[in-house]
């Protein structure tokens, strides 16, 4: 999309930059990173940004775009993902869509809901790359991470969530330690009509 459009995601993209744009500048937190197309495009006009991307086949051309649209430097990358526990699970990443990765167990959507979102009809593994991931505490490491932006007086900011399955996870740990003196805007995708 980036190359035939020149961005990725348009009205996400906007709505990002009018945040930034009208003093939600502080940070922007992107949990589902994949390869950071949303941080490149948006990334510098936060004073920083910090990605969670648990795919390690995106890892490195996660860093290696955030290196190059962001040039300084203020960015840190997890490469875990987010949940109600610590632990390692299974990642199905479909072969397609790398974008489409999720977590199968414990995840709030339904198995056709997680295939259909990806055009498939039936859950065949074939359709994906499996590999087993970290899952950290979401409520434990936001807590920590917002006390450390606090600590950096950066206090207004963008969460974008995209975890294919477990962004009620994410939104009720941020619910449970999200600071009072915050100003936060928080965007998420859904695949869920529920």
């Amino acid at each position: 999309g980036p190359q035939i459009d020149g961005i990725h995601e348009e009205g996400l993209t906007k709505i990002i930059n009018d945040f930034a744009n009208n003093g939600t500048s502080d940070f922007l937190i992107d949990i589902g990173a994949n390869i950071g197309l949303t941080s490149c495009q948006n990334g510098s006009k936060f004073k920083k940004v910090i990605c969670f991307e648990p795919n390690p086949l995106a890892m490195n051309i996660l860093k290696t775009n955030l290196s190059i649209s962001l040039t300084g430097n203020n960015f840190e990358v997890f490469q875990f993902a987010l949940g109600e526990n610590d632990g390692a699970l299974e990642l199905y990443i479909p072969i397609h869509n790398w974008g489409g990765a999720f977590v199968m167990d414990g995840n709030d959507y339904s198995e056709k809901s997680l295939i259909e979102k990806d055009g498939f009809n039936t859950f065949e593994v074939d359709n994906y790359l499996v590999r087993k991931v970290d899952v950290k505490n979401a409520k434990h490491i936001l807590e920590k991470l917002f006390l450390d932006l606090s600590i950096e007086g950066l206090r207004k900011g963008v969460v974008k969530i995209d975890v294919e399955g477990f962004e009620r996870k994410i939104l009720l740990a941020i619910s449970k330690c999200l600071p009072k003196d915050f100003d936060l805007a928080i965007i998420f995708e859904n695949w869920d009509e529920q």
